[in-house]
């Protein structure tokens, strides 16, 4: 083996070790072949040692995943995994009624106000609660009942006809008094509506519409309230509409952040600003980073010039 062979067995051989280490500290395996995109059984030859194949790629893609995994660490700050407000304890509220009384409850608001976090939140912690986004792709009936198949846990769709999934769906949440989440349900069209206000009546589920202004004009018929659109409105048993954060939700997100005092006016400001909390957490984490990165406490100076960065500028109150 020459000189070149032996320093790259070397780095071979260092990055092994490395994982290994992980593997021994109680790192999943199965985790690091999925962000790595190598397969489970070839990281577990190469861990061992025993790979035939080219062992250099593999230890490529397991050096990038560990430097970027070095970086998270050590250059990200720790954020608040999740952070509860008063407007996020309205909508549970609103997703906990509609499930104990098997109706519809509408959430519509502004980008940025915790109406898809309270849906993850909600989902992650209940049992039986189920939830899609709704994108081009399923905004339709067949693609739509075919997101909820999956859901709800449907591994193998019998097939992708809107009768076929209706039955099937409907069979499987029938009796386990659930809640169906539907993020971005501004999307869907009448036809999709009409399908979810069955299968909501027919499976005696909850479902929760979440979107912004227009999916009560899609319910409503432009706010028409037509007989055609009775249906649909008439079924809504509650409706959460949130236009601002409010004062309280950035208090609760810097007291989470553990934010000076004079930090807090201007989160309180960005608050007000389109994208709202999304943007105060954007803010947070960048002016974090930077902190971090000089090894400094987070000011007031690194916050105003993460905003910035963003491409807004601060407008202090005047007295």
């Amino acid at each position: 083996m020459n000189d070149i062979a032996q320093v790259a067995q070397a780095n071979i051989d260092f990055i092994r070790g490395q994982i290994l280490e992980l593997k021994n500290n109680g790192f999943v395996m199965a985790d690091v072949a999925r962000e790595t995109n190598i397969k489970e059984s070839r990281l577990s030859q190469f861990l061992a040692g025993t790979y035939a194949g080219k062992n250099q790629p593999i230890a490529d893609a397991l050096a990038a995943w560990l430097d970027n995994r070095t970086v998270e660490r050590e250059s990200l700050p720790d954020m608040p995994e999740f952070v509860l407000t008063p407007t996020i304890q309205d909508i549970w509220s609103a997703f906990q009624y509609a499930q104990l009384t098997r109706s519809i409850a509408v959430i519509q608001g502004n980008p940025g106000l915790s109406k898809t976090t309270a849906k993850e939140e909600f989902a992650r912690t209940r049992p039986n609660v189920w939830t899609f986004k709704v994108s081009r792709s399923c905004a339709r009936v067949t693609g739509c009942l075919y997101e909820i198949a999956l859901a709800s846990g449907i591994k193998e769709p019998k097939a992708y006809r809107p009768d076929v999934l209706f039955r099937q769906v409907r069979d499987h949440l029938t009796g386990k008094k659930g809640l169906l989440i539907i993020d971005e349900a501004d999307g869907l069209g009448y036809d999709a509506l009409e399908e979810l206000r069955i299968l909501q009546e027919d499976a005696g589920i909850g479902l929760v519409l979440i979107g912004n202004h227009r999916v009560y004009e899609r319910l409503t018929g432009n706010h028409s309230r037509d007989v055609d659109f009775a249906r649909l409105f008439s079924r809504i048993a509650k409706r959460v509409v949130i236009e601002t954060a409010t004062t309280a939700d950035v208090d609760a997100v810097a007291d989470a952040w553990h934010l000076p005092d004079d930090v807090r006016p201007v989160i309180q400001w960005i608050g007000r600003q389109a994208g709202a909390l999304r943007m105060v957490f954007f803010v947070l984490r960048l002016a974090m980073t930077q902190a971090m990165a000089r090894r400094v406490p987070l000011t007031r100076a690194h916050v105003l010039a993460a905003l910035k960065e963003l491409g807004c500028e601060y407008k202090e109150k005047k007295a």
